[in-house]
Order: structure tokens, then C-alpha cells, then sequence
């Protein structure tokens, strides 16, 4: 039992969360009452569950001799030696085509997104598989790899559904997702000043890193600005810029007095201010779709 339940950790469930960017279509679409779209939505929340999930497995493995010399991630299941490289890909792979038949399932296959979905989630493995096996040691290509995955998860939100996209959003999620990577991409240059475990450290210094975070979190509140204000007949939406700048204030304020962004989901799960600055904003931004109907149709 302790090995299913080390080859389910592998698959990293604490960053599961990443994948809620799939409900965004189904949110801002007004599609939220809807059981159907629900429950294509929630099939493609699953379908990048097993995408990542297989990833980031295949990923440990490639990387398990640098893992075993970090100081957090030698102690995941691969790295400690809990489990062995065969029996995780494996798992890793039976787990991926799982977590895909719900949606061939649910989906009546009459629409254009039953081809369009799964044609994105494989195009996000194939992706991630790439930086895995060799984008992540080319700089700036490596933390726009992991930006185009959050962005790929949008699309994805988008095509279960069958809905369009404003792509002023999806240039958020890319500004919003750069941002966090290259966050990580900062903390880990100083826990790791030997380049030991990323090669693609010694292209990177600490000034450039902060302009570059800059340069991407001021981009992201003014894009997130502006796709708020576009919407027609939008009144309380525009508001809910506040949040998202404070959300990156305070995520910066914990990476520089509190040592932490190396792992996003940490900050997510452990900071009260930054979740109850979340739960606000979501709150405000179903408000918004309730009182505002016209601004999203």
C-alpha cells in the first residue's frame, strides 16, 4: 500500500491545482449553470491531471541523479528510492490513459471540440516532454515552455466546452504564468548557486532575473486591465484588478522576506493572506458573472 501510495505522490497531486485554469472558459463563458459544460469541464480538469501527472514523472526520471542532490526534491518518492523508474513510468502512463476516458465518455462527439480537446492535451505533453528532455537547459526558452503549459490548459478549458476565448486573457495567463516561473527560476539560483541541479542556472543572474520579473508583472496587471475593461457593459470587473495586484505584490513579498517561490504551490497553499486574497477575488469575479451577464456574452 505505501508503494501505490508513493507512486501516486509522484505524479505530484499538490500541484494538481495548476490545472484549474481548464474552468476559466467555464466561468467567464456564463456555461457554470450548465450540467453538461460542467461536466466536460471537469473532464478536462482531469484529462491535464493524468497529462501532468505522467509528465512530471517522466521528468523525475530523466532528472533523478540531479533530483538526489536537491535538497527538497531528493526527498520524492523517486529520488529517495521508494520506488523505481520502471514501475513510476509505468504507473505514470496507466494513470494518463485514465484520467482521458471520462471525457470520450461525456462528450456527445458531435461538436468540434471533441477532436480539438484531446488534440491539446497531447500537444501539451508533447510539449512539456520537450522541455523535460531538453528545452529546460535553453534560457528564457525554458520558463516560456512552462508558460505556454498554462496557457495550453486555458485553450484546452475552452475547446471542452466548445466556447471562444479572449485573447487578452490567454496573454494574461501567459504574462501571470512567466511571472511565477521566473520566480522559481530566482529562487532556485540562490539555493543552488553550484548550478548543480539546473544547468540553464549559469545563463541566468540575479539582475537579469529581476528585470525580467518586472518587465512580465507589470505587464500582467495592465493586460489583465484591459481584458477586464474591454468587456462590454463592463462595470464591477474592471475592480477586480486590485486583487490581482495585490495577489503579485504579495507573492513577491513572501519570495524576498520569506524565502519562498521556489515551489508556487507552497505559497499558495501556506500564505493566509495570499489565499484569502484568492477566495476574494473569486468571489468578486462570480459576482461579477452573476450581476454583469451582459459582460460576458
Amino acid at each position: 500500500m505505501n508503494g501505490l501510495f508513493a507512486l501516486i505522490e509522484e505524479t505530484r497531486p499538490k500541484q494538481w491545482i495548476k490545472n484549474v485554469f481548464v474552468f476559466a472558459a467555464l466561468i467567464f463563458a456564463r456555461k457554470f449553470t450548465d450540467v453538461y459544460s460542467v461536466a466536460l469541464s471537469l473532464c478536462a480538469f482531469l484529462s491535464f491531471i493524468g497529462a501532468s501527472g505522467f509528465v512530471y514523472a517522466v521528468n523525475d526520471i530523466i532528472d533523478l541523479k540531479r533530483d538526489r542532490l536537491h535538497p527538497e526534491k531528493a526527498k520524492r518518492p523517486l529520488a529517495s528510492g521508494k520506488i523505481k523508474s520502471l514501475p513510476a513510468f509505468f504507473f505514470a502512463a496507466v494513470f494518463l490513459f485514465i484520467t482521458q476516458i471520462p471525457w470520450f465518455v461525456f462528450t456527445k462527439g458531435a461538436d468540434g471540440n471533441f477532436f480539438r480537446f484531446p488534440v491539446t492535451v497531447l500537444f501539451y505533453v508533447l510539449m512539456t516532454l520537450s522541455y523535460s528532455l531538453w528545452l529546460k537547459n535553453v534560457v528564457i526558452l525554458d520558463v516560456m515552455m512552462i508558460a505556454l503549459g498554462f496557457v495550453a490548459r486555458a485553450v484546452g478549458g475552452a475547446f471542452a466546452i466548445n466556447v471562444a476565448i479572449s485573447s487578452w486573457f490567454l496573454i494574461t495567463v501567459l504574462l501571470l504564468s512567466l511571472f511565477l516561473a521566473l520566480v522559481k527560476r530566482r529562487q532556485e539560483l540562490f539555493l543552488d548557486r553550484n548550478e548543480t541541479h539546473r544547468k540553464v542556472l549559469k545563463h541566468y543572474t540575479k539582475e537579469l532575473l529581476d528585470q525580467m520579473i518586472i518587465v512580465v508583472a507589470s505587464s500582467t496587471i495592465v493586460t489583465y486591465a484591459i481584458y477586464t475593461a474591454e468587456k462590454k457593459g463592463a462595470i464591477l470587473l474592471p475592480y477586480s484588478t486590485i486583487f490581482v495586484i495585490y495577489g503579485i505584490f504579495r507573492y513577491l513579498f513572501v519570495v524576498h522576506l520569506q524565502k519562498e517561490g521556489e515551489m508556487p504551490e507552497k505559497v499558495i497553499y501556506s500564505d493566509r493572506p495570499f489565499l484569502l486574497n484568492l477566495f476574494l477575488y473569486s468571489v468578486f469575479v462570480l459576482l461579477t458573472v452573476i450581476l454583469d451577464p451582459e459582460v460576458f456574452k
